[in-house]
């Protein structure tokens, strides 16, 4: 067999392969009787069929059998002897044409991108340098207080803010619910996005005991093309209404949070500030460490792999919303999510060449740091680790998590970085709160 690569434009290459035919026929019948061993015919035992009987019967499939063995040993060949690493599947083909003496074979694919001239030393960074002051710690609280309100049942109409509880109903124009669209005793916030803001504005005015309805238009690019561009009826239930109410900061209030002190809980709330002002600050910088990296080691990206995440993520997406049908991609999807799959894609192949040329390997306290923080929440921590431990594939996403933490702290270290203060409500951008709702005397 006789094996050719030819490099096609990008990463796209093809394997063509000549095969003498005799060879080909030589599998054939030995297909052939193989088949033969099962084959049921009329007047003959079974397996004892003559064989240009079972040639009759089946030659087209053995030959469709021989060559895909031809191709699939051709194509692993071919691979080894040019060292390629395919990205999706292969495109087998016959090709026409020959004098009869050899069979023309071909197979199409793309290749993963070699990543060998990296660029990575000396990124400029801005490092943000967070100032936490007496000001952010009293918004930060603030905020807090209004995440644990207390809601006290009102006899008014609802208003922007207030929590109502509700049972709603979403039918298509023919009155069929729509999947997922019917729910009781849901709670919410009204103006808080938690529903369409076309059904969150008609609650709005609504007392409870009352009802009402509420046409929604449904975006062009929606999954659903059956209801894409059209409208939808929604029919709300008010049972109950109740405005918020700020509780004081008292021992009562801080115990909800694991503390029994209301001078410790506000250490504790430091703290945390501290902790995110921390993890946000890494977030950004690894954020400008990527771009830099795209920007000055552009990959080119295999297309089969950029299909394979996009119908990834259009199931995924379809999952959240409980459709598990086989609904197909949309083009506003596709047109949306292309670009991110693309830059992940080209992410990761920069990262694994990076890893590689600077020798990286998962350091084993951060996996294990990492690992302990995801199961922090359990009831037994150290039992829930052992469980993660115990699943390889768990421990190996672990492990490209610590190497990507410390793939951004060598390229951090290696930087030119420029640090710039700024307070800590800024730098997350906080707003003091204006919650509807009287407050509870301050301490």
């Amino acid at each position: 067999m006789q094996i050719e690569m030819e490099p096609l434009e990008g990463l796209e290459r093809r394997l063509r392969l000549v095969v003498p035919a005799d060879e080909v026929e030589a599998r054939v019948q030995a297909r052939l009787r193989e088949l033969g061993k099962s084959a049921h015919f009329n007047g003959f035992r079974d397996g004892k069929a003559p064989l240009a009987l079972v040639a009759r019967r089946y030659g087209e499939r053995a030959r469709e059998e021989a060559l895909e063995d031809v191709l699939e040993e051709g194509y692993r060949e071919g691979l080894r002897r040019h060292r390629l690493v395919p990205a999706g599947r292969p495109d087998f083909r016959e090709e026409p044409g020959g004098d009869g003496t050899a069979v023309c074979l071909s197979v199409t694919f793309e290749v993963y991108p070699e990543v060998t001239a990296l660029n990575y030393e000396g990124v400029a960074l801005t490092r943000p340098r967070v100032t936490i002051g007496e000001e952010d710690v009293a918004l930060v609280v603030e905020r807090l207080r209004v995440q644990h309100a207390l809601w006290d049942p009102v006899e008014r109409p609802a208003e922007k803010g207030d929590r109502v509880v509700l049972d709603f109903r979403v039918t298509d124009p023919d009155g069929r619910v729509l999947p997922g669209g019917e729910r009781r005793d849901y709670a919410l916030e009204v103006g808080a996005g938690a529903l369409l803001p076309e059904i969150e504005s008609r609650l709005v005015g609504l007392r409870a005991g009352e009802e009402g309805d509420v046409a929604v238009r449904i975006p062009e690019e929606h999954f659903d093309k059956n209801l894409a561009g059209g409208t939808v009826s929604c029919h709300v239930h008010v049972k109950e209404v109740a405005a918020r109410r700020l509780p004081e900061i008292d021992e009562a209030f801080v115990a909800r949070f694991g503390v029994d002190d209301v001078a410790a809980w506000y250490v504790e709330v430091r703290a945390s500030m501290e902790r995110e002002a921390e993890a946000e600050t890494r977030r950004r910088l690894r954020a400008q460490v990527d771009a830099a990296l795209l920007e000055h080691n552009p990959v080119p990206v295999p297309r089969a792999l950029v299909e394979q995440e996009l119908e990834r993520r259009h199931h995924e997406r379809l999952h959240a919303v409980g459709v598990h049908d086989e609904t197909p991609m949309g083009s506003a999807f596709r047109e949306s999510e292309t670009p991110s799959v693309r830059r992940a894609l080209a992410l990761s192949f920069v990262h694994a060449a990076l890893f590689e040329r600077l020798a990286l390997a998962p350091d084993p306290l951060r996996v294990e740091r990492a690992i302990r923080a995801a199961v922090e929440d359990s009831d037994d921590v150290d039992a829930a680790a052992r469980r993660v431990h115990e699943d390889p594939s768990l421990v190996r996403r672990f492990e490209e998590l610590a190497l990507e933490e410390q793939l951004l702290d060598w390229i951090v270290a290696h930087a030119v970085v420029t640090e710039e203060d700024v307070p800590f409500r800024i730098f997350l951008g906080l707003t003091p709160p204006s919650p509807s709702a009287p407050e509870a005397a301050a301490p």
